[in-house]
């Protein structure tokens, strides 16, 4: 019995949480899509001077005043109960005003995909203090429920612990074991066997779906898509490798002298150019690895700039050649410096 009722208050946490979530929401539509993001446009009466309008503004609650003609001022208004509505409309210094219905005595939205009951609940005015409803029921189920929200916060500090463990236990394996002189065998490196894993993360989505470029299919794929079947049938391509878009675009990207660019013959040419660009992309997180495990004793360092490669590896500017060279300066061979300094800003880069 005693098993049922914890269970039972458990699942009553998410009752809090739920009036937590909800509340933060109705808060964010309200100040975003409601009446107080809604700017008003007033139009005051000739005989106003500066400092009348300056009186007014600060009477009704008009603040962030952007004038639109010599007469018109744009405005969020702050105060916006129907007694002050009225106010400021039956005020002599105001002469019109747009986006307030007269009628209701209420700020109109003029957001236009918003749903007739949308458009009606927000104009009015009323999820504010709707949303503070819910937080405060929210706070006050929490209370009730304290004990088991003690009881679910050392729940879950044992749960971080354990994932610290794993965590832990993780980066020993990709460390791996010390080297030993009995053992000749060589294995694939652990840490490479997690950027092929992050890259495979990463490529899969891109290169089966991938962002609808227009200016990636026009001056990549098409180009590359011409000139292999050109070459296919004997001919050489001696156009703008960059046609697609009518113009020459001399410093755009292509692969055609790429060696695995004869696949578009056979494979849609996108999904062989994003393919081709996921391989570039895990050849330089692994050299970008190797790179990092000169600066330190861990894999697990040196992994993460691999991986952090991985994520950033379309923002890299060329200026990382230079350091690159800097920090491999120290190397006797010189030639490796230079193949690890390209291969660690390989295209797409």
């Amino acid at each position: 019995m005693w098993r049922v009722r914890n269970a039972l208050q458990h699942v009553l946490l998410v009752l809090p949480v739920s009036m937590f979530a909800a509340a933060a929401f109705l808060a964010w539509l309200y100040l975003s899509h409601g009446p107080p993001a809604q700017r008003v446009h007033v139009r005051w009466a000739p005989t106003v001077s500066i400092s009348e309008r300056a009186q007014s503004e600060r009477e009704h609650g008009l603040v962030d005043g952007v004038a639109l003609e010599k007469r018109t001022w744009q405005y969020f208004l702050r105060k916006r109960s129907r007694t002050e509505i009225q106010q400021l409309l039956s005020d002599r210094r105001v002469e019109d005003t747009f986006h307030i219905n007269r009628a209701a005595l209420r700020v109109e939205l003029d957001s236009e995909d918003l749903s007739p009951r949308m458009r009606a609940l927000l104009e009015s005015d009323r999820l504010g203090q709707l949303s503070l409803a819910l937080a405060l029921a929210g706070a006050l189920v929490t209370w009730r429920l304290r004990r088991t929200v003690r009881a679910a916060v050392l729940t879950g500090r044992r749960g971080a612990r354990r994932s610290a463990a794993l965590v832990l236990r993780a980066f020993e394996w990709i460390d791996g074991p010390r080297p030993s002189s009995r053992s000749n065998r060589r294995l694939v490196p652990r840490w490479l066997l997690v950027l092929a894993g992050v890259c495979v993360v990463i490529a899969i989505p891109y290169v089966a779906v991938g962002p609808p470029d227009s200016e990636e299919y026009f001056t990549g794929v098409v180009s590359t898509q011409v000139a292999m079947n050109a070459i296919s049938h004997g001919a050489w391509p001696f156009w703008s490798l960059d046609f697609g878009l009518g113009m020459p675009q001399s410093l755009r990207f292509h692969s055609i002298q790429h060696p695995l660019a004869p696949l578009c013959l056979v494979w849609d040419c996108q999904a062989v150019l994003r393919s081709i660009a996921a391989i570039h992309l895990l050849i330089g997180a692994a050299f970008m690895t190797l790179l990092g495990r000169r600066f330190t004793s861990s894999w697990v360092l040196a992994s993460a700039a691999g991986v952090t490669y991985c994520l950033c590896s379309s923002v890299v500017q060329p200026m990382l050649v230079m350091y690159a060279l800097v920090a491999l300066d120290e190397t006797v061979d010189h030639r490796a410096a230079l193949l690890w300094t390209c291969c660690s800003v390989a295209w797409p880069a």
